[in-house]
């Protein structure tokens, strides 16, 4: 599996526990109306896990978060990156 798959299963997301979704996302069979209104109720969705109910407790989760990320890789989807931006141009075609 791939570093972008593993990467969407580690965010706690309704959207991640359901790979079908992804798999429509991936081969554009969702239409665009469908996703505009998708986004902000993930949003919404995501804001709420995020809330800890109060000041201390929403500290210690920002710090925890924190440790995670300065625990991780800098780059982490990097065999995606790679392969999208070293695609080769056809030989017809040209810069300008």
């Amino acid at each position: 599996m791939d570093d972008t798959h593993e990467l969407l299963r580690s965010v706690p997301s309704k959207a991640a526990e359901t790979p079908w979704s992804l798999a429509l996302l991936e081969r554009n069979l969702v239409p665009d109306t469908v996703i505009r209104i998708a986004i902000p109720r993930m949003l919404l969705q995501r804001l709420r896990e995020e809330d800890k109910g109060d000041p201390e407790r929403q500290q210690a989760h920002l710090m925890s978060l924190i440790a995670r990320l300065k625990a991780s890789p800098i780059a982490i989807a990097t065999t995606a990156a790679n392969t999208q931006h070293t695609r080769c141009l056809p030989a017809s075609s040209s810069w300008y």
